[in-house]
């Protein structure tokens, strides 16, 4: 009788860790890694980061590559690489998906990969590059669609006003949208859950001298992460006149894991709009227009896509997600 309880107590406990692990949210990150190359964003490394930081409350299914920051598919893996030897994270794996928008529609790793998950049921994904992954797979497994259960960009704008940077008054380019408007074109005809995070909500969130200081004395991972982004915050102090540069890539992530400092505008109205394009002229390439189409949010529109547009994230968001770092890397001590 004794071990028959004991056999009876082990399988509800085997089966009630069972279902705690899978509450943990489903994610996949589909990113453009720049980082690692010079003159190029260094943001999609802190999001890398911290979403491999993450994985005891976020269950991360994988990580894919689109063009973007960099078209070099090899670039991304190698780095990508890089950054899960440094954070002993070898199990989690990574495809590399579509170099071009002209690649929309075409099976790559990536889109095969993500078509996988989906199958197995909801899953959460994080897109900080172009659509051009994603849009592959709705149109290539519309049955799936269901089991997209949010869609976490850094995109958007909203439709009474549009957002302008610092002291210069940058109006930067929406280039993930830009990117590959076929493909975000598709999302939206499919009207699938988007959860807009625009630079609006993040633009008084810098990365400064004194953030990259403080990085230096908290783990290896972060010096390292400070010693790469040494170059990119001096070339965006020349070039906005402020302190430092915008992390917007990790916002996609630290949505999921502190969303209590996203301020969101939820089941809003979006939709892609013609409207004047003021962006700085820095960003005009041979193919800029006057009029161009943008994602936009308001309650005003008549579209019936149903999302999500966080107008604003807390200004000690950065030190918070520091603090967190610091904190899961002291808890895995080969780390620090």
């Amino acid at each position: 009788m004794f071990f028959r309880n004991i056999l009876i107590l082990f399988i509800v406990l085997f089966f009630s860790f069972k279902t705690f692990s899978n509450d943990k949210k489903r994610v996949w990150f589909d990113y453009d890694l720049g980082f690692g190359k010079f003159a190029h964003d260094v943001d999609d490394g802190y999001a890398l980061v911290h979403l491999l930081l993450s994985r005891d409350t976020l269950d991360l299914r994988g990580l894919s590559s689109v063009h973007g920051n960099t078209d070099d598919m090899n670039h991304q893996k190698r780095w990508t690489l890089k950054i899960l030897d440094k954070l002993q994270q070898k199990d989690i794996s990574h495809y590399s998906g579509a170099s071009s928008k002209n690649q929309l529609g075409l099976e790559t790793e990536a889109s095969k990969a993500i078509i996988r998950e989906l199958e197995k049921g909801p899953l959460t994904i994080l897109a900080s590059g172009r659509m051009t992954n994603i849009a592959t797979v709705v149109l290539s497994r519309p049955d799936l669609i269901g089991n997209i259960y949010e869609i976490v960009i850094n995109a958007g704008r909203k439709l009474e006003s549009e957002y302008a940077f610092g002291p210069k008054k940058i109006i930067f380019p929406d280039t993930n949208v830009d990117g590959d408007l076929r493909a975000l074109r598709v999302l939206v005809d499919h009207g699938l859950p988007l959860t807009m995070i625009p630079t609006e909500s993040m633009g008084h969130i810098l990365i400064t001298k004194k953030h990259l200081k403080s990085m230096n004395t908290q783990g290896k991972i972060l010096r390292w992460l400070s010693k790469k982004s040494q170059s990119w915050r001096l070339l965006w102090s020349l070039w906005t006149k402020t302190s430092g540069f915008i992390p917007w890539d990790v916002f996609v992530g630290s949505y999921l894991t502190h969303r209590e400092d996203f301020h969101c505008l939820e089941n809003i109205n979006y939709d892609l709009v013609e409207l004047e394009n003021h962006t700085d002229p820095l960003f005009r390439k041979k193919d800029w227009k006057a009029r161009k189409d943008f994602l936009v949010a308001s309650f005003k529109l008549p579209s019936t896509n149903l999302g999500t547009y966080c107008e604003f994230i807390n200004s000690e968001h950065l030190k918070k997600l520091i603090t967190y770092w610091k904190n899961q890397l002291s808890s895995k001590s080969t780390l620090e």
